[in-house]
């Protein structure tokens, strides 16, 4: 009966920028195919730390909260009580403070390398330019919420926009990785397919979920 939740969890994180910071940091960072090895052992160990992460918080939040419904940072810390005793707020404290951060960057990083690379700027993230779009975002964010701006409707039109853009990103992935005539002996095998289609029509049906519930709250 949870299967919504795992999509929306999924949805989260599977975000349409994602794949435009993964593909500029390795084109920045390493150098043709004598670097695929190491590309993959950097992608693989990403997203298992990734992966880690999500899985103790989901387990631990399960495991202490029991479904009850929290409002407050008090009383998210209280089950952790028993463990950490008074230092459970502050850990909690330091656990959103990551949460909320490592969010504030990667969201400007996603903005700075879209825009770098449809306009073709060189130096990445050495680059003034990519780094005054950084900026530019960064300072969006820390004047509309001093000013107590709520964002609701601007997060429903992204989450409408990832809903369009995620499937359309996934299926030309697909269709890059099947060109023989531009991966060569690296292009997608039988098995890399199954995997692929099977990994298209999650990413599609997060897809339309997301967009369809985008739609959903702006006419409520």
């Amino acid at each position: 009966g949870s299967l919504l939740t795992i999509i929306a969890l999924i949805g989260t994180t599977v975000v349409p920028y994602n794949f435009f910071i993964h593909a500029n940091s390795i084109h920045e960072r390493f150098n043709g195919i004598k670097d695929l090895r190491i590309v993959r052992i950097d992608t693989i160990v990403a997203i298992g730390l990734g992966g880690l992460i999500s899985a103790a918080i989901l387990i631990t939040a399960g495991t202490l909260i029991h479904g009850k419904e929290v409002t407050s940072l008090v009383e998210l810390s209280e089950p952790l009580k028993p463990v950490l005793g008074d230092f459970a707020p502050i850990f909690m404290s330091v656990g959103l403070f990551s949460a909320g951060l490592s969010s504030a960057i990667a969201s400007p990083m996603g903005a700075a390398a879209t825009i770098s690379s449809c306009l073709r700027w060189e130096g990445g993230v050495k680059s003034k330019k990519y780094r005054l779009v950084f900026a530019i975002v960064i300072s969006i964010g820390i004047i509309t919420s001093s000013l107590g701006f709520e964002p609701l409707e601007v997060l429903l039109i992204a989450q409408a926009l990832n809903g369009i853009i995620l499937p359309l990103i996934a299926i030309l992935i697909f269709v890059i990785l099947n060109k023989k005539n531009m991966m060569g002996k690296f292009a997608n095998g039988i098995v890399l397919n199954i995997i692929g289609i099977f990994v298209v029509l999650v990413v599609s049906f997060l897809g339309v979920y997301s967009l369809i519930d985008a739609i959903q709250s702006f006419i409520r």
